[in-house]
């Protein structure tokens, strides 16, 4: 490269005014930057357009996935049922796909999932009554983890092999060990305001859930406590993986150059260090929405929260006899199950692409 070519090079990337000389008239051109080849990439102009794109593609394998849940429980099933309740009927599998898009277009196109006997009205009904309380349950439980983990996290990172970094790992393994469903009977039976030996004010209890657009206040009151629960087991999962990117992260060329620089430390960590963490962070937190589907069906059922898993429980006790649920409503509980994960994993898929741009190629 000749000496000219450099010295224009230089401007181009330079912030601040252009220097005075032959090769610069009027003001600083555009600012470039460079591929991998050191060749100017003017590629970084579209990444609205190119995260835009990775949005559909990832929207269109939630649809994708959302559809082969459904069908997959249509087709096996349905063809298990007639043998473990026979007065169903003995169905095959083939007979099942040989029905299956007349079924997808009856659930997908008609949102037709069928009658509930129990309940006495059609399984869609219920399914949109439960809804709001399942996903602002589950959205509840993510937020709450992974904000608490970062939180923590960071501290945990910047203060290794302390008293306090060692207290908050012995804090994680125990939220990793114990079961949602024994947390939430703790809190009950000490806390709650209703049945708690210690009964606090401000913790709900079973049966106190308010419908958000009834009494915001109490529909607050009713749910931080299931949001708390849900979200601990990611919260510990979040610390851990947090504290091990800011351990690497602290010993980064960046961050030495921005403590260089005189940055305030409470600006390097949440600018440079937390960015830098996010992406593997994101990337663990979206394995684990699963995890945090499976925690709201356990909590719904103890803090008696009215969505559809407590609707239509497995084994509803009538009397002295248990009845077992319809084919529709177990086709319901799979499409908003695989709905729910499918929008969780979809969001954290989503800001790990914003975060870093070399996912959206």
């Amino acid at each position: 490269m000749a000496v000219h070519d450099r010295i224009r090079l230089t401007g181009l990337l330079r912030k601040g005014p252009a220097p005075a000389g032959p090769f610069y008239v009027g003001r600083r051109p555009a600012r470039l930057r460079l591929d991998r080849g050191g060749r100017p990439d003017r590629s970084y102009r579209s990444g609205r357009g190119r995260l835009i794109a990775y949005a559909l593609r990832r929207l269109a394998t939630i649809v994708a996935v959302v559809v082969l849940a459904v069908t997959g429980s249509w087709v096996i099933l349905g063809s298990l049922w007639g043998s473990i309740y026979p007065p169903n009927g003995h169905v095959t599998v083939w007979q099942q796909l040989a029905h299956l898009p007349a079924q997808l277009v009856r659930v997908f196109g008609h949102m037709d999932l069928g009658y509930d006997q129990f309940y006495r009205q059609p399984v869609s009904h219920s399914l949109w009554q439960g809804l709001p309380v399942d996903a602002a349950l589950m959205l509840g439980g993510l937020v709450c983890g992974i904000v608490i983990g970062l939180a923590f996290g960071l501290l945990g990172g910047s203060k290794a092999k302390t008293p306090a970094d060692s207290s908050l790992l012995f804090g994680s393994s125990v939220l990793l060990s114990l079961p949602v469903y024994l947390m939430a009977a703790v809190v009950i039976a000490t806390f709650s305001n209703v049945t708690g030996s210690h009964g606090l004010a401000f913790v709900s209890g079973p049966g106190d859930y308010t419908s958000v657009t009834h009494d915001p206040i109490g529909w607050l009151q009713s749910m931080w406590v299931p949001w708390l629960i849900v979200g601990a087991p990611l919260a510990a999962i979040t610390y851990r993986m947090t504290r091990t990117a800011v351990r690497t992260d602290l010993e980064a060329d960046f961050v030495r150059t921005a403590r260089a620089k005189g940055v305030r430390e409470r600006l390097v960590m949440r600018r440079h260090v937390l960015r830098a963490a996010l992406p593997a962070v994101l990337g663990t937190v979206s394995v684990t929405v699963p995890t945090v589907a499976v925690n709201t069906i356990l909590l719904e059922s103890a803090m008696e929260l009215p969505g559809l898993f407590t609707r239509f429980d497995i084994s509803p006790q009538v009397g002295d006899k248990f009845t077992t649920p319809s084919f529709a409503v177990i086709q319901a509980l799979v499409l908003e199950t695989s709905a729910l994960v499918a929008i969780g994993i979809f969001i954290c898929d989503l800001l790990h692409a914003w975060l870093d741009p070399q996912i959206r190629r």
